[in-house]
């Protein structure tokens, strides 16, 4: 009960939630101490702290079940701090991974489809050498070549879609100024509308 929460993660989340189960089950009222600085009740609760388990048992009743009463009254809201706490830091942490993660899985798809951009560059770099050239001689000497690398790009950037990132893209949009519609999984519009 006097310790604080350790690391950042769901075991110690349900550390700190049996604890307070445990105090909650004293049933201590919410305005025990209303009355009380808090001064005098922080010193209560640092001397309960600091005294062992026998020295508390041999103070009488009253001075013990005020020191210890007053001692879990401020602990649970200690605990309930803490608690919210660790749980903004576990949030944190999940965004920090979620986008560490979009991260790598956008860089990766780039760089899967920036090896097929090497044609493009290639391209325009025979165009730059060759201005006068004819363009079917100069930057499509191969058409199948061509083709192949196209379909690569195609199939490349249409594969590494990211779904699980950006959803399944079955909503379209449309706009002519003066109406603006969404469909969802429209294959066929009719222009009528």
């Amino acid at each position: 009960m006097k310790s604080d929460p350790g690391r950042v993660g769901l075991e110690t989340v349900f550390k700190e939630l049996h604890k307070l189960q445990t105090i909650k089950g004293l049933q201590l009222p919410y305005n025990l101490f209303n009355d009380i600085s808090p001064k005098i009740l922080k010193k209560y609760r640092r001397r309960t702290a600091t005294e062992d388990i026998r020295e508390l048992r041999r103070h009488p009743p009253e001075i013990r079940y005020t020191l210890l009463s007053s001692f879990f009254w401020i602990r649970r809201a200690e605990i309930t701090d803490g608690l919210i706490e660790l749980l903004i830091q576990i949030i944190h942490r999940i965004n920090v991974r979620a986008e560490r993660k979009v991260d790598k899985e956008l860089i990766h798809n780039l760089r899967k489809v920036n090896g097929k951009n090497n044609l493009l560059f290639q391209m325009a770099e025979q165009a730059l050498d060759n201005p006068d050239g004819i363009i079917r001689d100069v930057l499509y000497p191969d058409k199948d070549n061509l083709r192949n690398a196209i379909a690569k790009i195609v199939n490349a950037i249409l594969r590494n879609k990211m779904t699980d990132i950006w959803g399944e893209g079955t909503t379209s949009c449309a706009s002519d100024s003066k109406k603006f519609g969404a469909w969802d999984q429209n294959l066929i519009m009719d222009p009528r509308n």
